[in-house]
């Protein structure tokens, strides 16, 4: 049996899948996901995957903790979750993760910031001339 890891960035060379979507790991192989700041869903395309949490999960999640998912079935991954996988014969998976929300202005550092801005005159410059 052997053992890999993954991070967020995208699996390479001996488990890459001929669709770069798609990663594949040889049968009985173990991979660990370590847990990342968003939500993230596992798929199955071909094959069994044996997944179970490498950390405790939180309420309901706790059930999930230690399942088989087969062609076609899908689980949720609590963000901050760390995962182990084994594969059976000639699985392939994807992993999606949430896309990060771009944070919204700080209203209070725009307000100060109008603030400062207002205390300077205001110029109309038209080739380079201050009016």
């Amino acid at each position: 049996m052997s053992h890999a890891s993954a991070s967020t960035k995208p699996m390479r060379a001996a488990h890459q899948s001929t669709a770069p979507w798609l990663t594949t790991l040889a049968a009985d192989e173990v991979l660990h996901l370590q847990g990342v700041t968003a939500r993230r869903w596992l798929l199955v395309q071909r094959g069994r995957l044996w997944v179970t949490a490498a950390t405790a999960l939180p309420g309901p999640a706790a059930r999930e903790a230690d399942i088989w998912l087969a062609e076609g079935d899908s689980l949720s991954l609590p963000a901050g979750s760390s995962w182990l996988l084994q594969a059976g014969p000639q699985v392939e998976w994807m992993l999606l993760e949430q896309p990060v929300q771009p944070k919204p202005p700080d209203r209070l550092k725009l307000k100060m910031l109008g603030r400062w801005f207002s205390r300077f005159p205001r110029m109309l410059v038209v080739s380079g001339q201050p009016a």
